[in-house]
């Protein structure tokens, strides 16, 4: 069984050496910590290779079962709590931050 068929959400973090350089680590360990101190035991978050979009890095995405999947780049700590706040929670994305979105359920 695919592991985002039995999970809600699944946050993936780019962690190649052009994420890590530009803080990709700490974006994955604030994203843990705020999912952790708001029990959000229904969203998983995975270190995953590189994107292959240096410039935009770190780069977060957003995989919703039955939903497009949510590139955003240039993530930083201090951009967690909003991402999780309207992205995870309220399931709104936040717009200006996008840098690509994939509709898997059009096979885009």
């Amino acid at each position: 069984m695919d592991e985002l068929e039995t999970r809600e959400v699944m946050i993936l973090v780019s962690s190649g050496t052009t994420s890590l350089a530009a803080g990709a680590r700490q974006v994955f360990d604030a994203l843990t910590h705020e999912l952790q101190s708001r029990n959000l035991s229904n969203v998983t978050v995975k270190m995953v290779g590189e994107k292959g979009i240096a410039s935009s890095e770190p780069i977060v995405e957003i995989h919703r079962k039955g939903e497009p999947v949510f590139a955003y780049g240039h993530m930083t700590p201090e951009k967690v709590e909003r991402l999780i706040d309207e992205h995870i929670i309220e399931d709104t994305p936040i717009l200006d931050w996008i840098i690509g979105i994939c509709d898997k359920r059009s096979g885009g």
